[in-house]
């Protein structure tokens, strides 16, 4: 009998408890109507934890681009290393095309790239452990820092004109005979990019541009659009040459000449 009224008690403790709960909150809720309702602003309501919980989440959600810097500069404690070492403090990376241009990349793109990387979505044997190595507010935080850099195109020779012409045509009009549609259709006037989900072309390193076509075409990069797949499939070796040779000049301070007409 003893043991019966003791589970009665713990029961009704349960529901009094939940009662002053769901008391405080419907007081809560009266006391933000009231002060809206007098011209005040109302206290934030998240999702039944009470305002504490939204201001923190807020915060939470903020990067903090000053970390983000630390990262690219120095690494993480957990073994990540420096952004710098490979795509240079200010996100231009090199001119070789081993590594993209980030500066000034979509945020929600580059934490994208990081998180299919980390995942195994997209593979890459340099990328995958680095990926591995941040947490989600070093994502947050160095994706933040390298899309507010504005990292100068290099003045890099300018490629084959007859090149850079074919590019233009597949960039801007596509191609009825291979039934493409134009770059510029996704990846926005002059590959300027789409925020936040598409890339920019514009001033991207040729040979990245053609390696990373090369691996959509052979099915080795899965991790966005079908489309991408279905477009790289379409292209030839001189295409992909093309295209990538004419979005790399495009933000250039070196313009290429007019292609001249064979004698």
């Amino acid at each position: 009998m003893k043991r019966r009224y003791t589970v009665l008690a713990l029961v009704a403790g349960v529901h009094a408890t939940a009662g002053l709960i769901v008391l405080a909150q419907s007081q809560s809720a009266s006391q933000a109507a009231a002060g809206a309702n007098k011209g005040g602003t109302a206290t934030p309501q998240g999702t039944g934890a009470g305002p504490f919980v939204t201001q923190f989440q807020s915060k939470s959600l903020e990067p903090d681009i000053q970390h983000g810097a630390v990262i690219a500069a120095q690494g993480t404690a957990a073994g990540a290393p420096a952004c710098a070492q490979c795509h240079a403090y200010n996100g231009v990376s090199d001119a070789s095309g081993a590594f993209p241009r980030i500066a000034g990349q979509s945020r929600s793109y580059l934490a994208k790239q990081l998180n299919d990387f980390a995942s195994g979505v997209r593979n890459n044997a340099l990328m995958t452990p680095i990926a591995k190595a941040l947490n989600a507010d070093d994502i947050r935080d160095v994706t933040a820092y390298y899309a507010g850099t504005n990292g100068p195109a290099l003045p890099l020779k300018p490629p084959d004109p007859a090149l850079v012409k074919r590019g233009e045509a597949l960039a801007k009009i596509g191609s009825a005979e291979k039934q493409i549609q134009s770059c510029n259709n996704c990846h926005g006037p002059g590959g300027v990019g789409e925020s936040p989900a598409i890339p920019y072309l514009a001033g991207q390193y040729s040979n990245y541009i053609a390696f990373t076509l090369r691996e959509w075409r052979r099915g080795y990069r899965k991790n966005s659009s079908e489309q991408m797949a279905v477009v790289a499939h379409k292209l030839n070796d001189r295409d992909i040459a093309a295209v990538a040779a004419y979005y790399q000049q495009v933000a250039s301070p070196v313009k290429v000449a007019e292609a001249q007409p064979k004698e």
